[in-house]
């Protein structure tokens, strides 16, 4: 979701995390969200997403583990 100032707007559209459970969120240095999360809709393996200032993109495409990931927790480097 999104703060406009004087209400919440969901960033990217309604229903963009449907399937998707224990979500992790971290910030780019530039400011980027980026989500990991496990994917029901990739057979439970692991997914991030970032938000490049119009729309989600997938990192890698959806489903990049090799197997069911759970409990994913998402650090970003400084560079």
């Amino acid at each position: 979701m999104r703060w406009n100032g004087s209400s919440w707007s969901a960033l990217g559209g309604p229903g963009l995390f449907t399937g998707a459970v224990f979500q992790s969120l971290a910030f780019a240095p530039d400011g980027s969200p980026h989500v990991a999360f496990k994917s029901l809709l990739a057979s439970g393996q692991a997914s991030v997403i970032k938000w490049d200032g119009s729309s989600w993109t997938a990192l890698g495409g959806f489903g990049i583990s090799d197997g069911i990931a759970e409990y994913q927790s998402l650090a970003i480097a400084s560079d």
